[in-house]
């Protein structure tokens, strides 16, 4: 089992509930699950494969803004809960299988699940990754957010480009390049 981008151990009836109700999806590398500006009205658990968050700055440059990985969830949750358009693209990075659930469904199963706080738990996943990453964005080295996203996934150095890790660290391929380098002299 792959570590987890987000911490979804403590949600396993959120998980089994997709798994069982949800729509089975294949969707192919660099096709989307949903596009920046689209109502979301699903969520997907990704069984296989992995996904990347992007968006385009004024000056038109891609900018990678997170990831899901095998065993997380691929949503704009905010934007699904609140029913606005989604603020950024999902495109797999590989070949991905997820199981699709409606907003419909997940709100139906949410209200009539016995454990009133799973959907407070479910959100808390996604409430953590959004902070940890903010604040590793003010806080960290480029060094150290890229020493933090290899060690959840070293798995990713296999299946995303370096210039996507670069995007999302917030610095430039040759300055990844570097502290690669710089992290295998020490």
């Amino acid at each position: 089992m792959l570590n987890k981008y987000l911490n979804m151990s403590e949600i396993p009836d959120m998980i089994d509930f997709c798994l069982k109700e949800g729509e089975v999806f294949e969707i192919k590398k660099d096709n989307f699950f949903f596009r920046k500006g689209e109502i979301s009205k699903y969520i997907g658990y990704i069984q296989e494969g992995a996904f990347r968050y992007i968006d385009y700055t004024t000056s038109g440059k891609q900018q990678t803004v997170g990831f899901s990985f095998q065993g997380d969830f691929v949503a704009d949750y905010v934007t699904f809960q609140s029913q606005k358009p989604t603020m950024v693209n999902a495109q797999a990075i590989k070949n991905s299988v997820i199981h699709v659930i409606t907003i419909e469904k997940t709100k139906c199963f949410l209200e009539n699940y016995e454990n009133i706080h799973l959907q407070s738990k479910f959100e808390e996943c996604f409430l953590i990754d959004f902070y940890d990453r903010l604040i590793s964005l003010y806080i960290d080295t480029p060094e150290e957010r890229y020493i933090k996203i290899t060690k959840q996934h070293p798995e990713m150095l296999n299946m995303i480009s370096l210039k996507e890790i670069a995007s999302f660290i917030k610095v430039t391929p040759e300055t990844l390049s570097r502290i690669r380098r710089d992290i295998l002299k020490s």
